[in-house]
């Protein structure tokens, strides 16, 4: 595929970057397989159909970055990214779907809409070793990075016409923040990362799409050098014990679909290389 990258050294410290290319994803092995699923349970019918003629993601994608080494191990940078897609993907749940002269109560479908679709934005993010600060301080780290991505395309109806959707599993913000101590034998991390809702699942109409909530997880790690090649490590994922939630948008509000509470996992042990 056609690419073109210009990277630019402003000054010492200052790095700008530009760059154009085509890509093209091809359909996996199981959305392209000419297959027919079906599944009756009493008055209950399900069935799942491959596309063997889906064509290949083909995309134009724009990037723009900035980079400021403005300390030592520490960066400022920021980036515009714009994409335009071709023959994207659709897996749309449907209802009350006939096919080969059967009704099913449900249907997963794979198809190309045959319309374009764009995905643009920008991120910007920040990293910082504090090696300028008194011992035992000059270990802490930090790490921040923001994305805004705005994703939409266009599916086809029942009535042949289309509507406007945002991409599944396209999140318009995410968010993650780390921070950390380095030094000698030591090493500690504090994470949290959020991740705006997103649309999961299509269906019949957008009062039947299924959508996952907004989700922040906060995780911790912590290892410490005992020996040459021996680590104790202990990891600790989950500590606000974030909840995985699902839902439909209806007139009147939202509707339950999945509730899912994990609680946290923690484990530790020895690491040791030979």
């Amino acid at each position: 595929m056609p690419s073109a990258l210009i990277r630019y050294e402003a000054t010492d410290n200052l790095v700008l970057r530009l760059g154009g290319f085509k890509s093209l994803v091809r359909p996996s092995i199981g959305q392209l397989a000419p297959r027919v699923l079906a599944e009756r349970d009493g008055d209950d019918s399900e069935v799942e159909i491959g596309n063997p003629n889906l064509k290949p993601y083909k995309a134009w994608n724009l990037d723009a970055g900035a980079e400021w080494y403005f300390a030592s191990a520490s960066v400022l940078q920021s980036g515009f990214f714009y994409k335009n897609i071709k023959d994207y993907i659709v897996e749309q749940n449907l209802e009350d779907y006939s096919y080969n002269g059967f009704a099913y109560d449900e249907a997963l479908v794979r198809f190309n809409s045959g319309e374009d679709a764009t995905i643009k934005g920008f991120e910007i993010g920040y990293s910082q070793s504090f090696r300028m600060l008194p011992a035992p301080f000059d270990g802490l780290l930090a790490n921040v990075n923001y994305t805004y991505t705005d994703a939409d395309g266009k599916v086809p109806t029942e009535d042949s016409g289309m509507r406007d959707i945002p991409l599944l599993n396209s999140s318009r913000h995410t968010f993650n923040v780390a921070l950390g101590y380095e030094k000698g034998p030591v090493s500690l991390r504090v994470a949290g990362t959020f991740r705006d809702k997103y649309l999961d699942e299509l269906g019949d109409d957008p009062e039947l799409d299924r959508y996952v909530r907004k989700h922040f997880q906060l995780d911790a790690s912590a290892k410490l050098r005992v020996y040459q090649g021996v680590q104790l490590f202990a990891e600790w994922v989950n500590i606000n014990n974030a909840k995985y939630v699902a839902y439909q948008n209806h007139a009147v509000g939202r509707r339950l679909l999945q509730f899912e509470k994990y609680s946290y996992t923690a484990k530790f042990g020895v690491k040791a290389n030979f």
